[in-house]
C-alpha cells in the first residue's frame, strides 16, 4: 500500500512531524500551503507542494524552490480548499493511504 504524509496548515508540533516521518515508511511527502512552513522549520523536503501559497513564508518557498520540489500552485478563487485539493492530488498520483 502506497502511504503519503500530507502537512497542512495551522499549529504544526516539530518535534511530532519529525518523529512521524521518521518513524514511518512514507512513498510521499506532500506540503500544502502553509504547512509547508512546518516542513521547512523541521527539515523536512516534500516531493511536491501544493496550493493558492497565501499561507506559505516566503523563506520556505524559496528553500523548496531551491530542493526540486514540484510546485502545484493554483489561484487564490477557486471551488476547493487547498487540502481538498491536496487530496485529490494524492489520488490521482495513485496513493492509498494519507496522515494528515
Amino acid at each position: 500500500m502506497k502511504k503519503a504524509l500530507m502537512i497542512t496548515g495551522g499549529h504544526i508540533d516539530g518535534l511530532l512531524l519529525k518523529s512521524a516521518y521518521e518513524s514511518n515508511a512514507f512513498d510521499y511527502i506532500l506540503g500544502v500551503d502553509g504547512g509547508c512552513n512546518g516542513l521547512y522549520l523541521s527539515g523536512i523536503i516534500p516531493d511536491a507542494i501544493i496550493g493558492d501559497f497565501d499561507s506559505i513564508e516566503k523563506v520556505s518557498m524559496d528553500y523548496f524552490q531551491g530542493r526540486g520540489c514540484e510546485i502545484i500552485q493554483y489561484e487564490k478563487k477557486k471551488d476547493f480548499t487547498d487540502t481538498e485539493l491536496a487530496i485529490g492530488y494524492l489520488i490521482k498520483k495513485g496513493l492509498e493511504s494519507v496522515h494528515i
